[in-house]
């Protein structure tokens, strides 16, 4: 996803200097219908990756109610005194926790990495206004 949120920003990127140098070079008007349909392909982007954030989210709050289920459960085994001869029980709940913890982290890295590649767009949808509302009327 970090691939495809990079690509998409240098394309934007891209976009906004050509409309720029177009603009600067010629009076020539870069299209009104031009500057729309990006200003329209921008926002839906946007709206593409806030969804893909906020499911995202779901699932670090999943795996973390997971994992705090997960450590309870290993205290629990862990202190009972019924349990106390099947560490086997104990070990494998510990080796789950671990796995979950490890799980977690990489998708609270991954939900970091896509939340301010998210908020770095937003800049553009600015530029993007600024740039259709400077343009001369034709």
């Amino acid at each position: 996803m970090d691939k495809e949120l990079k690509k998409y920003k240098s394309f934007i990127e891209n976009k906004i200097d050509e409309i720029n140098k177009q603009q600067k070079s010629t009076d020539d008007n870069p299209g009104t219908e031009n500057i729309q349909n990006l200003i329209n392909y921008h926002n839906q982007t946007i709206r593409n990756f806030q969804h893909e954030r906020f499911i995202h989210l779901i699932v670090t709050f999943f795996f973390a109610g997971l994992l705090i289920l997960s450590i309870f459960i290993s205290i629990l085994f862990a202190a009972s005194p019924m349990w106390v001869s099947d560490t086997v029980l104990t070990n494998l709940s510990l080796c789950i926790s671990a796995i979950l913890l490890i799980t977690e982290l990489f998708y609270i890295k991954h939900y970091y990495i896509l939340e301010n590649y998210t908020q770095s767009l937003y800049k553009y949808s600015k530029e993007l206004y600024e740039i259709s509302q400077n343009k001369p009327n034709c």
